[in-house]
This record gives C-alpha cells, structure tokens and sequence, in this order.
C-alpha cells in the first residue's frame, strides 16, 4: 500500500488548495481526494475530520506515484500534529505557506461565516468578540476558533522545525504565490525533485458569501444531506454549495482596526522574520 510522503499543513487561506491543485496535475504526484482528511489533528475540531487510520491509509491505496500527498490546513495550528507526522512517516516533506495576518484573518472570517461557525457578519465585530470568547463568554466555534491564534505562525512553525529535519520543510510566503506564483512552483518542484511541468494555474477559493441562510443548514455536517449514501451526498453537496455562493471582493478594514492589528501582530512579525532569515516588516506599513 502507498503510504503519503508530504503534507501540505498550512496556514489557512494562504494558498493550500491552489497548492494542491497545482500539484494534482503533475504526473508524478498523488494528492488525496478529500483534500483535507486531518487525520494527526487530534486536538482540533475539524470538520469530516478521519481518525480511523485504516480509512486514513486507505485514501492513499490506489496512488501509483513518487510524491503522495495530502493538505489540511489544520495541521499547522495543531499542537500534535507535527509530531504525529513524524512519528508515522518520519521521511515526510513538509510545505507550509504563510500570508500576512491583515490579509488572512479577513479571509479566514469570510470562510467562517461560509463555514457557519462565525455568527459575526464582519470581521470587525468577531475581532472584537475574541476576548469574550476566551473567556468563555461566547462560544468559540470550528477549526480555528480564536483569529489571533490562526496567525501565531513563528510557534506553529517551530513544532515542525522542531519535529523534522530542516531540509525536509519547504515554507513559501504567500507575497511570492502572488507576484511570481511560477518560481514559486518551480522551488517547490525543486523541494520535491521533480521533473519540470506547468500546471494550469487557475485561482481557487475566491472569496465568496453564501446567497440564502436556509441553504446553508442544509449544507451543515450535521444535516441529513451528509446522511445519504457516498457518491449522491458528495455530488449534491457541491452543486448546492456553487448554487449557494456569490463571489465579490471583500471591503477593506476600516483604519483603525488596521492599525490594532498591525500593533499586535508587530512582535509575532518579527519572530517569523528571524525564523525564516527572511524580512517580513512591510506586512506592517
């Protein structure tokens, strides 16, 4: 039985699906359907998360391929994860991919409110709920329940760096996905010492709203759709999740919030600079 060989961890809405994507069509590679299976997550509550690990290791029996891989965004936040990893394939590549925070916490907002684990319409209004939620004043909800937390990528990286032998991480800066997105693939195919090959490099996870509330429940884990017998559940569920999704730009943030988060996240900036050898100041101007 093939067995995965690297694992894309992370952050979210940093580029992991394009990522994937990407590298589904290469023809030495295997990327796992579903994408985000967040097996060595344990201590996250991840949705459809698999911890059987005869179901795990069975998503990777049909992969005939040098690279076999998966991507859950979870892992990177996740406390065990990591060590997981390495303890059950100890040979793994690792990419992880980090974006500024003024960026990702937005987005990651918008995905939560997709996701209906953010009753807050606005990211302002679920900054502002953070402390409240800490203090277990209002419920905290889904993968990545606290926004600050989300964005902590110098201790998240540091578990790996930790964990695996440094020439087996390969860490991309989500400025680079946007202004040269082909020299960031040919690094990454370089990491996985594999031949030359241009993907179709189409945008993916745009940011979207979801059109009717009452469409939305039905598209819930919980909800009788998922009940129905696998492929009719899957198939119904992404045609009314397309149905069900506008996608606009999203609003800036109003200058002040701005300007909190670029105060907070100042120390946190610094750190990933020093751990990446890699100057990340301008995410702050």
């Amino acid at each position: 039985m093939s067995r995965p060989n690297l694992f894309l961890v992370g952050a979210p809405k940093c580029g992991t699906s394009a990522l994937h994507g990407f590298l589904a069509q290469h023809p030495d590679v295997w990327m796992s359907e579903p994408k985000e299976p967040h097996f060595f997550c344990t201590d996250v509550d991840a949705p459809f998360a698999i911890r059987d690990p005869e179901r795990y290791e069975g998503l990777f029996a049909g992969a005939r391929a040098r690279v076999v891989g998966e991507s859950s965004a979870t892992y990177l936040i996740s406390k065990v994860a990591a060590h997981r990893i390495r303890e059950r394939y100890p040979e793994a590549r690792i990419i992880a991919i980090v974006r500024n925070p003024l960026e990702m916490l937005p987005s990651l907002h918008s995905q939560k409110r997709v996701n209906g684990t953010e009753p807050y319409a606005t990211f302002e209004a679920a900054w502002a709920a953070e402390a409240r939620r800490r203090r277990g004043l209002e419920p905290a909800l889904g993968a990545f329940p606290f926004y600050e937390d989300a964005a902590r990528y110098s201790e998240q990286l540091e578990r790996f760096f930790t964990a695996f032998p440094r020439e087996q991480l390969h860490v991309i800066v989500f400025d680079d996905f946007k202004r040269d997105l082909p020299g960031v693939w040919e690094r990454v195919l370089a990491f996985l010492e594999l031949a030359p090959f241009t993907p179709n490099f189409k945008v993916v996870n745009r940011n979207k709203r979801i059109r009717s509330r009452a469409l939305h429940k039905v598209l819930q884990p919980d909800s009788a759709l998922h009940r129905l017998p696998k492929p009719l559940s899957t198939v119904l569920y992404k045609g009314l999740d397309r149905l069900n999704s506008a996608h606009e730009r999203r609003a800036p943030l109003p200058p002040e919030l701005q300007q909190e988060l670029r105060a907070r996240f100042e120390p946190e900036v610094a750190r990933l600079s020093a751990l990446l050898g890699r100057d990340l100041s301008h995410w702050l101007a």
